[in-house]
């Protein structure tokens, strides 16, 4: 997969310009990451929006007559689940004007979802990593001949190609170390997936919507924490959600922390415990008791609830 094929030609900046006016900017974006997780059987996701700038004197070579990828090093959103992407995944989101891979599966709950092209809100290129792979999209080919690379990092040459680029790999091996996963740059396999959105910090052919640190905990952060605890009750797959800040000090921060325990009780029934955690600590709890059956939805829930 180090290669820039399958996204080009032509540039897709008009179509993600089209479907960014169909789909307002906000916490749906994030919602939107919940529900790919569900999808993959993840356990859980955070969103951490780191602050620091990072150098930009060894970074990945351009080809002539493209950018640096300085802009790049900026601060930048990211969101982490710990599911590893699929081929079917890769194909699904370097094809963004196919359509979803998900419309014809009925068990996933993100099927009809805003889709992936919905972070082009917050920045001009996404990156994944995932497994063994790191991907870089460039929809309106600012930095890369065509729309997006890829780079296999099981592969030594590829490691080596990276070596010596020590500025460019210092976002992801900060953001492993947090999260407490392997080197990807030394070989290891990364079990799970990060998305990192270095944040739009100027108006582009894509959008002219300039994301700053304080909008993503305001526009973002702020109104996701008032859905949280709906969000994650009905959820089959995830059991923590968390919401955390880097700052430009290296001071790392929990905004907020949601787990989910479930347990079976009698008559049927099983209770659903939402907890808000800091620091270990039990801040606030509530709980639901349901019938324990996998496939009811809210609305089942509510009629079952009022027959007691």
């Amino acid at each position: 997969m180090d290669d820039e094929d399958d996204f080009e030609p032509p540039p897709l900046t008009e179509y993600f310009r089209q479907n960014l006016e169909k789909y307002p900017d906000g916490n749906q974006i994030l919602k939107e990451f919940i529900q790919n997780a569900e999808d993959a059987k993840a356990g859980e996701t955070r969103f951490i929006i780191d602050e620091r700038k990072f150098g930009n004197k060894h970074l990945l070579d351009t080809q002539a007559g493209k950018k640096s990828l300085a802009p790049l090093q900026g601060p930048a959103l990211y969101v982490f689940n710990n599911a590893v992407f699929t081929q079917e995944d890769w194909k699904g989101i370097m094809r963004p004007g196919v359509g979803s891979l998900k419309r014809d599966d009925t068990e996933k709950v993100g099927k009809f979802g805003i889709g992936f092209s919905s972070v082009y809100h917050i920045t001009d290129c996404p990156w994944i990593l995932s497994g063994n792979m790191i991907t870089m999209m460039d929809p309106q080919l600012i930095y890369l001949r065509k729309g997006r690379k890829s780079w296999d990092m099981k592969k030594p040459k590829t490691r080596g190609e990276w070596a010596s680029k020590v500025d460019q790999c210092k976002p992801w091996k900060e953001i492993l170390n947090h999260l407490g996963l392997p080197d990807i740059f030394s070989g290891h396999s990364v079990p799970g997936t990060i998305f990192r959105f270095p944040l739009r910090a100027e108006p582009s052919d894509l959008s002219e919507n300039i994301y700053t640190i304080r909008k993503v905990k305001d526009n973002l952060f702020s109104s996701l924490e008032k859905d949280i605890n709906t969000v994650l009750l009905f959820l089959k797959n995830i059991k923590t959600i968390k919401i955390e800040c880097i700052s430009l000090n290296n001071k790392k921060c929990v905004i907020t922390n949601i787990k989910k325990e479930k347990v079976e009780l009698q008559n049927g029934l099983c209770q659903t415990t939402i907890k808000s955690l800091i620091d270990g600590k039990d801040l606030a709890s509530f709980y639901l008791q349901t019938f324990c059956m996998e496939d009811i939805n809210e609305e089942q829930h509510s009629k079952k609830l009022e027959a007691l």
